[in-house]
């Protein structure tokens, strides 16, 4: 994923320190892909462990499904907590969530945020170019030099 690094009107945490910055948000993004990833791995474990097929007939009445959407349901057993997600679905889920972020760090420092507008955060080429292109790559919207 591309680094969103200016957003038009907006400040940026990049304008202090660009080299700082675009090492930092190259870590972070491995570390959580790392968690994200570990964490589905270990909720497929789960799931091979105490699989409610699995479970004795009389035991079974311990397993509850949440309501909501079906897609992302989770079952419960005590503590065990098993996401039916596919790696690709997690994927989708962590490039949304670091989009998201991306817009936050584009447009905010450590003392101010700038207000983004809703043409940015729902535009479809916005997002292309930040989850398509490699991560060596900066990208700035519709600037205007003085």
């Amino acid at each position: 994923m591309a680094q969103l690094i200016k957003l038009e009107d907006c400040v940026s945490r990049y304008e202090q320190d660009v080299f700082r910055y675009t090492g930092q948000y190259t870590r972070l993004k491995r570390d959580r892909w790392n968690r994200a990833k570990v964490n589905w791995e270990i909720n497929q474990m789960k799931e091979d462990l105490y699989s409610p097929e699995q479970e004795h007939p009389s035991k079974s009445k311990w397993w509850k499904r949440k309501r909501g959407n079906p897609e992302n349901e989770i079952i419960e057993s005590g503590k065990v907590r098993i996401d039916p997600r596919s790696l690709s679905e997690v994927k989708e889920d962590f490039r949304e969530e670091l989009f998201q972020f991306q817009l936050k760090w584009a447009s905010s420092t450590i003392r101010e945020t700038s207000i983004i507008s809703s043409s940015l955060k729902q535009g479809k080429f916005l997002r292309f170019l930040v989850q398509e292109l490699p991560d060596n790559y900066l990208v700035l919207t519709n600037l205007s030099f003085k």
